[in-house]
């Protein structure tokens, strides 16, 4: 599900989205929230089932409990059937949320 405050037509397959978030769910019967990314402002493509955001800006990717992702230039693809993608060239944080086990043993 792809919401923003505003969204401005491109083309037929292209739409800029401001205050974007990109929800995208398990897809079994809990149907719940496996993924979120957010972003003050996005380009969307929707092609052939496969639909790729990407910007300029900040981007944050929210999954489920955890971890967390955040950037800048970036770009994120998601088809039916295969993984999803996030690309993210600049200024890169990861946030595990994680127990994370003998570290510095």
């Amino acid at each position: 599900m792809l919401r923003g405050t505003k969204a401005r037509y491109v083309d037929n397959n292209h739409v800029d989205v401001t205050d974007m978030t990109l929800t995208l769910f398990t897809g079994d019967q809990s149907n719940t929230v496996d993924t979120m990314l957010l972003s003050p402002l996005a380009r969307a493509s929707l092609e052939d089932k496969e639909v790729t955001v990407h910007g300029e800006g900040t981007v944050r990717l929210i999954r489920t409990d955890d971890f967390e992702v955040t950037g800048e230039q970036w770009k994120f693809n998601s088809s039916s059937g295969k993984k999803k993608k996030l690309f993210i060239n600049k200024n890169v944080h990861v946030v595990i949320h994680a127990e994370l086990q003998d570290l510095l043993k």
